[in-house]
């Protein structure tokens, strides 16, 4: 792989993320101020009291649907992408390393040319 298709993966990737975060965020804070409302009304009417268990119990699901979503997008965008690992080591390029990557042109674990020449 040369610099600028590797370059070029690593920005669709950030746009991937990017993404992804913000279709989870809205996804999780939707519902949850639509809870928080619903909240709000059941304490002005005491004859829906039973709801507040509901809603509790919905706003308890989030958090493991937000964290299941985030796995299921981070596997579907790791297939599409791949993850960039180094051809000599096979340890990941992520974060920082990437930036070291590009930079250099040499992993950051084992300093070994990772382009094509």
């Amino acid at each position: 792989m040369t610099k600028q298709e590797f370059t070029s993966r690593n920005q669709a990737r950030a746009r991937a993320v990017t993404r992804d975060m913000v279709l989870s965020l809205s996804l999780f804070i939707i519902p949850f101020f639509a809870c928080l409302a619903a909240f709000n009304f059941v304490e002005r009417h005491e004859e829906y009291a039973w709801m507040n268990l509901v809603l509790a119990a919905i706003m308890l699901a989030l958090f493991p649907a937000l964290l299941w979503l985030a796995t299921m997008l981070g596997k579907r965008r790791n297939k599409r992408f791949g993850l960039h690992c180094c051809p000599e080591c096979k340890k990941p390029l992520t974060g920082i390393n990437v930036q070291l990557a590009i930079a250099s042109g040499n992993c950051g674990h084992c300093d070994k040319s990772i382009f094509n020449k």
